[in-house]
């Protein structure tokens, strides 16, 4: 009751003598308490870090007794606190999977925000966790009955089937997956679907939930062309239902994933994809559009597919200077946005365009740092594919390709494996 006071309070010093006090009465007592998980969701809102690691064994002990409240609560505490405890995380997780159908709404988003909050991937749990949310939101009765005679014998288990998680719960969801960096396309896709429906609606319209929602889709990555379109159809017709710094947030968050565009690069660069696959990339015709391309770029300034483009064009022709400043611009624009493959093709054109004595520093230097921060993006052999073509293309700066180069795995590899085998090899 004294913690349950103290968190009501808030604000407490827990460098006072008396809540010291109590905290060591409440650790000594710790394995007689009937609701440990709930004392300890009381000492994760108090951050008392110290005391919850303290009462971790009590926990794992009776770890197999536990409801998904109960689970939930333990989780929330842990995720307050960010502590880890991994073998205590590892039950935790058998535990609540094997619940998983008779736990509420928010002791399953509980749980998934403690494994995002503390880092701890365990992508299983989080599969889980998206499939039970989309059969909840599909409403697979027959499959909660069948589960339900299952776990009879559990006496938290006799009540009526869940609800469907409402559109804020799914949301929130999303946000510990974000939190994760786990992309579930299923669940997303379902989302999207429900979320588009509640941008439609002319009343009982949450603009926090869709900020909160377009922020998920940004981090993780996922570009819903209609989603997307759909919002900002919304925020253009009634702007005024948006506070400020939502309406920022959602357009920050659209912009990176929606470039403006003009059609006719669309078109141009459509021309060309379809030329080469069927074999007709002809100079004469990619000329044509190399001319389109500089025309178009002196009016408009939009982004296309840069690297794959310029890719098939110097496959078959030579670049004059206004083209090759045209391609370095569109790369340096679409820098922050590049996937694995776009690297692997504008490194590709740079180390074709260097044989022409074509290079750009500033834009090597720039592919460079991007490189050193998305590395854990690209496979070993994309990364050495890129870093090799990247070096033969001019002069990098020095720091910057010791940089590149350390985080290549397949050469730190091999030199172990050659290693191993000169130890191996007979004198």
């Amino acid at each position: 009751m004294a913690l349950k006071r103290l968190n009501e309070i808030k604000q407490i010093d827990i460098s006072d003598w008396r809540f010291k006090l109590i905290l060591s009465k409440v650790v000594k007592r710790a394995r007689y308490f009937t609701d440990l998980p709930a004392v300890c969701y009381y000492l994760g809102n108090l951050k008392c870090v110290e005391a919850i690691e303290k009462v971790t064994y009590h926990l794992i002990e009776r770890m197999e007794y536990y409801s998904p409240l109960q689970l939930g609560r333990i989780a929330s505490a842990f995720s307050s606190c960010k502590l880890f405890n991994k073998y205590l995380f590892s039950l935790l997780s058998l535990r609540f999977t094997s619940l998983i159908d008779i736990a509420s709404n928010s002791s399953i988003i509980s749980v998934a925000q403690a494994f995002g909050n503390c880092m701890v991937y365990n992508f299983s749990l989080f599969n889980t966790v998206s499939f039970e949310f989309q059969r909840r939101v599909n409403k697979d009765i027959l499959h909660t009955k069948e589960r339900m005679l299952n776990t009879a014998h559990l006496t938290f288990s006799f009540k009526p089937p869940k609800e469907p998680p409402s559109l804020g719960e799914l949301v929130e969801l999303g946000q510990c997956f974000a939190t994760a960096k786990y992309k579930d396309l299923s669940y997303f896709n379902m989302l999207s679907a429900l979320l588009v429906d509640h941008v439609n609606q002319p009343e009982h319209f949450d603009p926090i939930m869709i900020a909160k929602a377009i922020s998920v889709y940004n981090i993780l990555k996922i570009n819903d062309i209609s989603l997307m379109e759909e919002v900002l159809k919304k925020v253009h017709i009634q702007p005024y239902n948006f506070p400020p710094a939502h309406m920022a947030s959602i357009l920050k968050s659209v912009s990176s994933m929606i470039p403006r565009t003009l059609k006719i690069y669309h078109s141009l660069t459509d021309v060309v994809i379809f030329a080469h696959n069927v074999g007709l990339s002809r100079p004469e015709l990619l000329s044509l559009v190399m001319a389109n391309l500089i025309k178009n770029s002196r009016k408009d300034r939009s982004e296309y597919d840069a690297p794959k483009l310029f890719e098939i064009i110097t496959s078959k022709m030579n670049l004059d200077g206004e083209s090759f400043n045209l391609f370095c611009y569109q790369t340096r624009r679409l820098m922050n946005k590049l996937e694995p493959s776009d690297f692997m093709r504008a490194a590709r054109v740079m180390r074709r365009l260097k044989r022409e004595e074509m290079t750009d520093v500033k834009l090597l230097n720039l592919m460079g740092l991007r490189l050193a921060e998305v590395s854990d993006e690209f496979n070993s052999h994309q990364y050495n594919s890129v870093i090799t073509d990247l070096t033969l293309s001019g002069n990098i700066q020095g720091e910057i390709l010791r940089s590149m180069w350390s985080k290549n795995t397949l050469v730190t590899r091999l030199n172990k494996n050659i290693g191993t085998q000169g130890d191996l090899s007979p004198c």
